[in-house]
């Protein structure tokens, strides 16, 4: 299939409003990680092209493919790449929104009483994003970068320094924003081949990965009901600088010492490679009486204020001995290895290479192109079980550049320790397995 890319048409946010437009934010996308200093360059982008008094300030460009009416009225749209752009836009219009200055980007917000930007499947960050509408966002680890953008988006345009120029009023900064900000928003038909059109999107340089492309097919092929435990597994063992089991507890906004005191309560730290308990665990299954906490039951927990603060400052405490973590190998060669593995299990005949820039061709080839495997959930699930199991193994037995606040670099081998820090640390670890 020859994929072609249509014309982008400039959009306004005031145009969107117009047509009554609300986006969806696939499973396969990355959450809103601009930093706050992103957010400040932008607006001072802004500010400058008003104070130039530009006819059109280009904001850069989505691409979307449109999913049908949610409504007679009303249309949806799954965006495909640009959506730290327009979350920040959507941030700014309920930063704004109640400041009568600013209230000229009040409609962006939402379509007929529901949020213009919803996450697939990502509960946690759909929860905050319909609570900042009702104006009383409270955040999560998930949507951190959402809460400090809000935080700079509020203060603007009081908080910037004077540069050359008048400095703009919050009204007309929010008339400029609505009618002359564009986005260049470039449509695919809804029968599009979205696996062929990630990889013209990644040639391109785009910000899509290979293994973002491949996360999406195999997640499709899962039921919507599973696919969040199984997505949080795929980013812990995407995220290599860093160990698998703080970047799965990250994503919880749970501590280490919380996590393996109530989540991994049924297992030895050494075990964690083991699936069965986990993936249930990341689902809210086994709530009786005499099964562990489940994650969820931990999150949603009514814990006291203090105990929240406490908590707070033990994720900082975290950090304080935990270095800098640097992989020896890229994501694309581990899921290739762990092929390797998967293939090996079923008796099936080896790869005849393995290159992080094949991993596409790889995958349809030795994986997809299996008629049993093929868009089956159960494959699927198997081999997103089999990565973290590689993964564990990988992190407990293959060296990384561990590097130290001091500047002090070397390769080392790592274990969790056994005490209730559960740190890694060196500490039992032969010399000669790291040498």
């Amino acid at each position: 299939m020859n994929v072609g890319m249509p014309e982008a048409r400039m959009v306004s946010m005031a145009e969107l409003v117009k047509r009554r437009e609300r986006f969806l934010i696939p499973l396969y996308q990355r959450l809103f990680v601009w930093k706050p200093e992103q957010v400040e360059r932008l607006m001072d982008d802004i500010v400058a092209a008003w104070q130039q008094d530009k006819p059109v300030y280009y904001l850069g460009g989505i691409l979307a493919i449109r999913r049908g009416g949610v409504s007679s009225e009303v249309e949806e749209l799954e965006l495909i790449d640009g959506q730290q752009r327009l979350t920040t836009l959507w941030l700014l219009a309920v930063a704004w929104r109640d400041d009568a200055d600013g209230d000229s980007l009040a409609d962006f917000v939402c379509v007929d009483g529901e949020p213009r930007l919803r996450f697939a499947i990502r509960e946690k960050v759909n929860d905050f994003i319909h609570a900042a509408q009702a104006g009383k966002p409270e955040g999560s680890a998930e949507t951190a970068a959402m809460e400090n953008a809000l935080a700079v988006l509020k203060a603007i345009p009081d908080s910037r320094p004077e540069s050359h120029g008048r400095m703009p009023s919050r009204a007309e900064l929010a008339g400029f924003i609505r009618d002359r900000a564009k986005l260049a928003l470039t449509e695919v038909p809804a029968n599009t081949d979205l696996n062929k059109l990630f990889e013209v999107i990644n040639n391109r340089g785009e910000q899509l990965q290979h293994h973002d492309i491949l996360k999406q097919r195999l997640l499709n092929c899962i039921d919507a009901t599973e696919r969040e435990a199984y997505a949080r597994l795929w980013d812990a063992c995407a995220a290599m600088d860093g160990y698998v089991e703080r970047n799965l507890v990250k994503a919880q906004g749970q501590t280490l010492k919380d996590a393996f005191e109530e989540w991994f309560r049924f297992s030895e730290p050494a075990s964690l490679g083991e699936t069965r308990e986990l993936i249930a665990c990341l689902q809210g299954e086994g709530e009786d009486a005499g099964s562990p906490l489940s994650l969820s039951d931990v999150l949603k927990a009514d814990i006291p204020v203090e105990n929240k603060a406490r908590r707070r400052r033990s994720d900082a405490d975290d950090a304080v001995n935990e270095p800098v973590i640097r992989s020896i190998l890229p994501f694309p060669l581990l899921l290739q290895h762990a092929l390797r593995i998967f293939r090996h299990r079923k008796n099936e005949s080896d790869l005849e290479h393995i290159h992080d820039k094949d991993l596409l061709e790889i995958f349809g080839k030795y994986f997809f192109s299996v008629p049993e495997w093929n868009e089956s959930g159960t494959a699927s699930k198997a081999f997103i079980q089999l990565l973290w199991e590689v993964r564990v193994a990988f992190d407990t037995y293959v060296v990384k550049w561990v590097e130290w606040d001091e500047g002090e670099r070397r390769l080392d081998v790592r274990r969790i320790s056994a005490d209730e820090s559960f740190v890694r640390t060196t500490n039992g670890v032969p010399r000669g397995l790291s040498l």
